[in-house]
């Protein structure tokens, strides 16, 4: 959610594929909008963190995927951002 909302602020509506900044016309509250834009990248980086670490214990291509995921979400602001 962290990163939705963040890429409805910062993302290129094309690269995104979707029109952006829908939550603030609609008045929605939003991680930017309740912790500023950079704490709410800091707190997406942190999740990503903790679910890589919550995953170290596992092995296999199930654990890679899910931090792959993790990775991949966060990604998405550099790629999708203007």
């Amino acid at each position: 959610q962290i990163v939705d909302d963040i890429l409805d602020e910062v993302a290129d509506p094309v690269k995104l594929g979707k029109p952006v900044h829908s939550d603030a016309a609609n008045c929605k509250a939003t991680y930017p909008v309740l912790c500023g834009l950079e704490k709410s990248k800091e707190l997406a980086a942190w999740h990503r963190d903790k679910a890589v670490q919550a995953l170290l214990g596992l092995h296999g291509e199930e654990a890679e995927f899910l931090a792959a995921v993790a990775d991949s979400m966060v990604e998405r602001i550099q790629k999708l951002s203007r």
